[in-house]
Order: structure tokens, then C-alpha cells, then sequence
């Protein structure tokens, strides 16, 4: 992946040569920067007398996360333009919707309310953190979170049903990669206590530094710690980096970087759960009027 300084520099000598890049020919892509380009672009038209300039419709997604899901969304893109070819109002090129991300949840959330108010088609999934009720998201409409689960691949595992299966893998994968990681056998329910001890202590902690209701700092930790207290025993709240640690952290791998325990997780989910992700990719595609067909 480039750096952020890279990308600005390749951003600065496109736009200074006249080309036109959607945000899929980027290697990385803030929605942030692709509104202020449509907001420069619409005041153009405008000055020019014009009122229409083309927007193509957006599935955001927090932080990389679109980078982890867009090679699903070219398998049902290419399924869809081969099974309905030229069909209006159909998903064709996969090029036709950009995808982005947004550097964290705050971030994602004002810029899919930004993006409504520049009238770009847009659906967002977001993780769903320490807000289980779903507070931040405002009742806005295309806007989604991972509740009742911690983030989006949690999502996607505990929809499959594949949690444990997946916890297994790593287990499996860890193991065989650096023999003799783990004093005993390990089960995937030890794996995910731990997992759901260090969730919850995130959660915690974002509670007091961020905003629950009308209280914040001490006030919105101890009311989120009243009010989410019937529900933690009932719903299996991890995130994938909890998920990690906690592998790791059980293993005698105690210096070995919890991203590479992450990307055997990727790994697990790309080749078990597509079929939940396209399913997610096209309730999304629907919001923002887009049918991909009934084959998926």
C-alpha cells in the first residue's frame, strides 16, 4: 500500500494532466477526498452554466475495510453483467459504483451525510463498537452497523455461522506456521473469552472518551456500563483485532505481530463467508438502486 504522501503526489499530477480517476483506479482512497473533488466539480458545472455533472453511486466502508471486501463485489459485478447483460438499472462494469472508506466510524458517518446532501447514491457499513444502539448513526437512512456484533468481519463470521470453525483455522494455521505456539490444545470458547474480555475493555474505553446519549467522559462510561449490562452475556461481542491478541496472547508467540494472526482470519472469511458478503454487497447495491439479479 502507498503512503499517504505518495498518494497525494499521484492525486496532485492526475488532476494536473487532466485525468480523471474513479476512486477504484486508486491504490488508496478516502471518501473525504472524493467529495471535495465532487463539490470542486459541481461549483465548475455550475460557473459554466451547467446543472448536471455525472456522480457515480458510493458503498463506503470504515477505515481499509473496502479493500477487503471489493474483490467480492467484482465476482457478483462480472455474474451480473454476464447473466443481465444490458439491463437497465442492472449492476454492470464493476466500475460503475466507487468504493471508499473513511478513516474511522465519526469519519464515515459525516461523510455519508455529506455525501446525501451533494445527492451522491450512497450506502455505508460501519463497525459497531462500543454503540450498540446504534446512537451515533441518527436515524439516517443507507447507513448501517455491524450490531449486534463488535465490527464487520465479526459480522460476517457470526452471520455464516462460522465463528468457531474460524477460530479453528487460526488455531490450525498459527500452529502450522510457527510450530509449537501453543502449550495446549486450545478451544475455539477460551479463544473467544478472550477475545470478548479484550472487546469489551476497547468498548470501555471508547465509551468514556466518546458519547453516549447525552452523557460523555466518566458519565458515558458508567451509562453505557448500566445500560449494556443485560446485553453483554447475550451477544458474543469480539472485534477481529481482539481476535488476534487474543490468539496471541494464549500462544508462546508473545512478540509475533497480532496482523499476521489477522490476515490468516482475512483468509478463513475471503474463502468461507463470500457468500454472506455478497449478500451484504447487495442489499447495499439495492439502497443506492442498483439490482445485481436473483442468482446470488
Amino acid at each position: 500500500m502507498i503512503s499517504l504522501e505518495e498518494y497525494y503526489r499521484g492525486r496532485s499530477k492526475r488532476h494536473h494532466n487532466g485525468e480523471q480517476s474513479t476512486l477504484n483506479d486508486l491504490d488508496f482512497s478516502w471518501l473525504s477526498d472524493h467529495l471535495d473533488a465532487i463539490a470542486r466539480r459541481a461549483a465548475a458545472t455550475h460557473a459554466l452554466g451547467s446543472q448536471t455533472y455525472r456522480i457515480r453511486p458510493v458503498l463506503q466502508f470504515e477505515g481499509l475495510d473496502f479493500r477487503f471486501i471489493h474483490p467480492h463485489f467484482k465476482v457478483i459485478s462480472t455474474l451480473s453483467r454476464l447473466r443481465n447483460p444490458n439491463k437497465s438499472g442492472y449492476l454492470g462494469d464493476c466500475y460503475d459504483v466507487d468504493f471508499a472508506g473513511s478513516r474511522g466510524k465519526s469519519d464515515c458517518i459525516k461523510n455519508h451525510e455529506r455525501a446525501i446532501n451533494y445527492d451522491v447514491p450512497i450506502s455505508t457499513f460501519v463497525d459497531m463498537d462500543f454503540d450498540y444502539s446504534d446512537i451515533s448513526l441518527k436515524e439516517m437512512e443507507n447507513i448501517r452497523s455491524s450490531s449486534p456484533y463488535a465490527c464487520l468481519r465479526s459480522w460476517i463470521l457470526e452471520t455464516s455461522n462460522t465463528t468457531d470453525e474460524a477460530i479453528e483455522f487460526i488455531l490450525e494455521e498459527t500452529e502450522n506456521k510457527w510450530p509449537g505456539s501453543f502449550p495446549f490444545k486450545l478451544s475455539p470458547f477460551e479463544v473467544q473469552e478472550k477475545a470478548n474480555s479484550i472487546t469489551l475493555d476497547t468498548m470501555r474505553r471508547g465509551a468514556s472518551f466518546g458519547r453516549w446519549g447525552r452523557y460523555t467522559g466518566d458519565e458515558a462510561k458508567a451509562e453505557w456500563e448500566n445500560s449494556s449490562e443485560r446485553c453483554i452475556m447475550k451477544v458474543r461481542w469480539f472485534n477481529d483485532h481482539a481476535l488476534a491478541e487474543a490468539v496471541r496472547k494464549l500462544s508462546r508467540l508473545p512478540n509475533m505481530k497480532s496482523k499476521k494472526i489477522e490476515k490468516i482470519c482475512d483468509a478463513y472469511i475471503s474463502r468461507n463467508c463470500s457468500r454472506t458478503i455478497q449478500n451484504l454487497l447487495k442489499e447495499m447495491l439495492l439502497e443506492i438502486g442498483i439490482k445485481v439479479g436473483n442468482e446470488f
